[in-house]
Protein backbone atom coordinates (compact mmCIF):
# COMPACT_ATOMS: atom_id res chain seq x y z
CA UNK A 1 0.00 0.00 0.00
CA UNK A 2 2.83 2.45 0.51
CA UNK A 3 4.52 2.01 -2.12
CA UNK A 4 1.35 2.40 -4.27
CA UNK A 5 1.20 5.60 -2.73
CA UNK A 6 4.72 6.76 -3.50
CA UNK A 7 3.90 5.92 -7.07
CA UNK A 8 0.95 7.83 -6.96
CA UNK A 9 2.40 11.01 -5.58
CA UNK A 10 5.28 10.34 -7.92
CA UNK A 11 2.97 10.54 -11.25
CA UNK A 12 0.98 13.74 -10.20
CA UNK A 13 4.27 15.54 -8.88
CA UNK A 14 6.22 14.67 -12.28
CA UNK A 15 2.44 15.43 -14.46
CA UNK A 16 2.35 18.92 -12.62
CA UNK A 17 5.13 20.47 -14.81
CA UNK A 18 3.72 19.20 -18.10
CA UNK A 19 6.38 17.91 -19.45
CA UNK A 20 6.50 15.89 -22.45
CA UNK A 21 7.88 12.45 -22.61
CA UNK A 22 9.61 10.13 -25.13
CA UNK A 23 10.18 6.48 -25.78
CA UNK A 24 13.78 6.68 -23.85
CA UNK A 25 12.13 8.52 -21.31
CA UNK A 26 13.64 11.77 -21.90
CA UNK A 27 11.34 14.37 -20.34
CA UNK A 28 11.24 17.66 -22.61
CA UNK A 29 9.62 21.36 -21.69
CA UNK A 30 8.27 24.15 -24.07
CA UNK A 31 10.99 26.89 -24.63
CA UNK A 32 11.95 29.49 -26.31
CA UNK A 33 16.11 29.34 -27.34
CA UNK A 34 18.08 32.78 -28.32
CA UNK A 35 20.82 31.94 -30.92
CA UNK A 36 24.26 33.55 -30.48
CA UNK A 37 23.43 34.59 -34.10
CA UNK A 38 20.50 37.07 -32.58
CA UNK A 39 17.41 34.42 -33.75
CA UNK A 40 15.53 32.33 -31.97
CA UNK A 41 13.47 29.10 -31.78
CA UNK A 42 10.12 27.79 -30.16
CA UNK A 43 10.34 24.24 -29.33
CA UNK A 44 11.48 21.83 -26.75
CA UNK A 45 14.18 21.52 -24.95
CA UNK A 46 15.86 19.24 -21.93
CA UNK A 47 19.09 20.70 -18.98
CA UNK A 48 21.38 18.20 -19.90
CA UNK A 49 23.19 17.06 -16.58
CA UNK A 50 26.89 18.15 -17.46
CA UNK A 51 25.87 21.28 -19.25
CA UNK A 52 23.93 22.67 -22.10
CA UNK A 53 20.58 21.46 -23.62
CA UNK A 54 19.06 19.28 -26.07
CA UNK A 55 16.49 21.20 -28.20
CA UNK A 56 14.02 19.71 -30.88
CA UNK A 57 11.43 21.68 -32.95
CA UNK A 58 9.19 18.62 -31.81
CA UNK A 59 8.87 15.24 -30.19
CA UNK A 60 9.24 14.00 -34.15
CA UNK A 61 12.37 16.07 -34.59
CA UNK A 62 16.09 14.88 -34.18
CA UNK A 63 17.31 16.55 -31.10
CA UNK A 64 20.95 18.98 -31.10
CA UNK A 65 22.51 19.44 -28.30
CA UNK A 66 23.91 22.98 -27.95
CA UNK A 67 25.47 25.38 -25.13
CA UNK A 68 26.84 28.77 -24.38
CA UNK A 69 28.73 28.66 -27.50
CA UNK A 70 25.49 28.34 -29.64
CA UNK A 71 22.86 29.93 -27.43
CA UNK A 72 22.55 32.89 -25.22
CA UNK A 73 19.74 31.33 -23.07
CA UNK A 74 16.64 30.18 -23.20
CA UNK A 75 12.98 30.91 -21.97
CA UNK A 76 11.30 27.51 -20.34
CA UNK A 77 7.36 28.50 -21.32
CA UNK A 78 6.16 25.60 -18.80
CA UNK A 79 7.43 27.44 -15.76
CA UNK A 80 7.50 31.10 -17.41
CA UNK A 81 11.25 30.73 -16.18
CA UNK A 82 14.54 32.31 -17.69
CA UNK A 83 17.30 31.59 -17.87
CA UNK A 84 20.94 32.69 -20.13
CA UNK A 85 24.29 32.32 -20.34
CA UNK A 86 26.74 34.39 -17.97
CA UNK A 87 30.84 34.39 -17.55
CA UNK A 88 31.76 34.99 -14.35
CA UNK A 89 36.05 35.00 -14.31
CA UNK A 90 36.54 31.95 -16.63
CA UNK A 91 33.56 30.09 -15.95
CA UNK A 92 30.35 30.39 -18.40
CA UNK A 93 27.11 29.40 -16.51
CA UNK A 94 23.58 29.08 -16.93
CA UNK A 95 21.78 31.54 -14.60
CA UNK A 96 18.01 32.02 -13.71
CA UNK A 97 17.21 35.43 -14.53
CA UNK A 98 15.75 37.07 -11.24
CA UNK A 99 15.05 40.77 -11.79
CA UNK A 100 16.27 42.78 -14.74
CA UNK A 101 17.34 46.69 -14.99
CA UNK A 102 20.31 49.05 -14.57
CA UNK A 103 21.41 45.99 -12.62
CA UNK A 104 20.56 42.30 -13.08
CA UNK A 105 20.48 39.86 -10.70
CA UNK A 106 20.33 35.95 -11.58
CA UNK A 107 20.48 32.88 -9.44
CA UNK A 108 21.92 29.89 -9.60
CA UNK A 109 21.06 26.78 -7.37
CA UNK A 110 24.04 24.90 -6.04
CA UNK A 111 23.62 21.74 -4.37
CA UNK A 112 25.54 21.03 -0.88
CA UNK A 113 26.56 17.42 -1.70
CA UNK A 114 24.85 14.24 -1.66
CA UNK A 115 25.36 10.89 0.32
CA UNK A 116 25.20 7.45 -1.21
CA UNK A 117 22.50 5.38 -0.49
CA UNK A 118 22.32 1.29 -0.29
CA UNK A 119 24.69 0.65 2.18
CA UNK A 120 24.44 -1.42 5.45
CA UNK A 121 25.79 -1.13 8.90
CA UNK A 122 29.82 -0.20 8.23
CA UNK A 123 29.41 0.26 4.82
CA UNK A 124 28.90 -3.22 3.77
CA UNK A 125 26.33 -3.41 0.73
CA UNK A 126 22.55 -4.47 1.34
CA UNK A 127 22.03 -5.84 -1.85
CA UNK A 128 20.20 -2.41 -2.58
CA UNK A 129 21.13 -0.54 -5.62
CA UNK A 130 23.36 2.59 -4.82
CA UNK A 131 21.88 5.63 -5.56
CA UNK A 132 22.84 9.32 -4.34
CA UNK A 133 20.53 11.82 -2.34
CA UNK A 134 21.28 14.84 -2.44
CA UNK A 135 21.30 16.79 1.25
CA UNK A 136 20.68 21.04 0.68
CA UNK A 137 21.82 23.54 -1.04
CA UNK A 138 21.68 27.14 -1.22
CA UNK A 139 20.81 29.64 -3.95
CA UNK A 140 24.04 31.64 -5.53
CA UNK A 141 23.04 34.99 -6.88
CA UNK A 142 25.06 37.23 -9.10
CA UNK A 143 25.00 40.53 -10.02
CA UNK A 144 25.62 42.32 -13.57
CA UNK A 145 26.50 46.26 -13.51
CA UNK A 146 27.84 47.65 -16.70
CA UNK A 147 28.20 44.21 -18.49
CA UNK A 148 30.19 42.51 -15.12
CA UNK A 149 28.68 39.66 -13.98
CA UNK A 150 30.18 39.05 -10.14
CA UNK A 151 29.32 36.12 -7.73
CA UNK A 152 27.65 37.72 -4.70
CA UNK A 153 27.13 34.43 -2.92
CA UNK A 154 23.96 34.23 -0.01
CA UNK A 155 24.65 37.88 1.15
CA UNK A 156 26.00 41.17 0.28
CA UNK A 157 29.24 41.63 2.11
CA UNK A 158 30.84 45.51 2.52
CA UNK A 159 33.83 44.77 -0.09
CA UNK A 160 30.65 44.90 -2.26
CA UNK A 161 28.99 47.61 -1.47
CA UNK A 162 30.65 49.72 -4.47
CA UNK A 163 28.01 48.38 -6.78
CA UNK A 164 25.79 50.84 -5.12
CA UNK A 165 28.31 53.67 -4.74
CA UNK A 166 26.48 56.18 -7.21
CA UNK A 167 23.08 55.20 -4.80
CA UNK A 168 23.75 57.07 -0.69
CA UNK A 169 20.24 56.41 -0.12
CA UNK A 170 20.83 52.69 -0.40
CA UNK A 171 24.39 52.94 0.88
CA UNK A 172 22.90 54.74 4.18
CA UNK A 173 20.33 51.95 4.36
CA UNK A 174 22.71 49.27 4.19
CA UNK A 175 24.68 50.90 6.76
CA UNK A 176 22.35 51.55 8.95
CA UNK A 177 20.89 48.07 8.41
CA UNK A 178 17.67 48.94 7.50
CA UNK A 179 18.14 46.23 4.52
CA UNK A 180 19.59 43.27 5.31
CA UNK A 181 22.94 41.91 3.69
CA UNK A 182 20.80 39.02 2.78
CA UNK A 183 18.32 40.85 1.47
CA UNK A 184 19.45 40.31 -1.82
CA UNK A 185 16.65 40.75 -4.04
CA UNK A 186 15.08 43.42 -2.00
CA UNK A 187 18.42 45.86 -2.48
CA UNK A 188 18.49 45.16 -6.42
CA UNK A 189 14.65 46.16 -6.28
CA UNK A 190 15.27 49.03 -4.28
CA UNK A 191 18.63 50.12 -6.69
CA UNK A 192 16.38 50.10 -9.57
CA UNK A 193 13.30 51.61 -8.70
CA UNK A 194 14.69 54.34 -6.62
CA UNK A 195 18.52 54.60 -7.64
CA UNK A 196 17.90 55.95 -11.30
Amino acid sequence: MKNIFILITLFFSLGAKAQFGLSKGELYEKAIVYFTDGTSEKGLIKRRSFGGIKFRENLDSKPETYDSSNVTGYDDLTTNEKYRYKTVGDFTMLMKIVQLGELNLFVVYKSSGSMPMGMGVGGANTGMPMMSMGYGGSNVYYIEKNDNTINIGRKIRKNEWHLFEDCPVLLEKLKQKELSKGAIEDIVDFYNSKCN
